[in-house]
């Protein structure tokens, strides 16, 4: 008879041990699902914080672009007749080399007509 009780005994023990053991898989998996959620907590936390930076930086960008070409917009009188002279100053240079070298481009053209 005291195999039997240490049977029951041993059955006892088996039985809160195994319910321990789902007790704590029970435990563990509420941990692992929390931190799950946090994790996916901080991913959409980061993702909203990047798409801040990345709209901020653009923003910055686009004002720096916009601010660069106000400069070349036709309102700045200072740029434009800059290239004005810069302009006739490469003209009157085509002409005068056009004029020095007259002469020789005409005798090159009588000479090219008159050999065919």
């Amino acid at each position: 008879m005291t195999d039997g009780k240490i049977e029951k005994t041993w059955d006892k023990q088996g039985q809160a041990g195994i319910q321990q053991l789902f007790e704590a898989e029970a435990e563990a998996g509420k941990i692992v699902e929390q931190a799950k959620q946090k994790r996916i907590q901080l991913m959409k936390s980061a993702k909203e914080d990047a798409d801040r930076e990345a709209l901020e930086f653009r923003k910055k960008l686009e004002a720096e672009y916009l601010q660069e070409v106000a400069k070349f917009d036709g309102t700045d009188s200072e740029y434009f007749t800059g290239l004005d002279e810069k302009k006739e100053e490469l003209l009157e240079k085509m002409r005068k080399d056009a004029a020095s070298h007259e002469q020789e481009v005409v005798s090159l053209l009588v000479e090219a007509a008159t050999k065919f």
